[in-house]
């Protein structure tokens, strides 16, 4: 799901989406790349906490890029059947990060 929501908003910018703000387009990317890059280090850590403590800064970023879509939205750049697409996709990450954060804990 991180790597889906990243490469439809790398989509999307590379369409223009963002054209009227070059500083937003260039967070939302950073924001969405984010996710499954700590995803991923995180897995490739040794030990549980420091995978739990990369999926944190991995639901962090999709909180972030969740901001940045509904500002996008608001300010006309994306289009809201567009938008609530990917704020679905921003959500359903977010839940599973949670419930594997939980597990990891335990």
């Amino acid at each position: 799901m991180a790597r889906e929501l990243a490469d439809r908003i790398a989509i999307l910018a590379d369409r223009g989406a963002f054209r009227k703000d070059a500083a937003l387009e260039d967070q939302i990317l950073r924001a969405s790349r984010s996710i499954p890059a700590n995803i991923a280090e995180g897995f490739g850590r040794y030990g549980a906490a420091d995978f739990a403590r990369f999926l944190r800064i991995a639901r962090g970023s999709a909180l972030e890029t969740q901001e940045y879509l509904h500002e996008a939205r608001v300010r006309a750049m994306i289009a809201a059947p567009d938008a609530d697409e990917l704020d679905t996709l921003c959500r359903r990450t977010i839940g599973s990060i949670v419930p594997l954060i939980r597990s990891l804990g335990k």
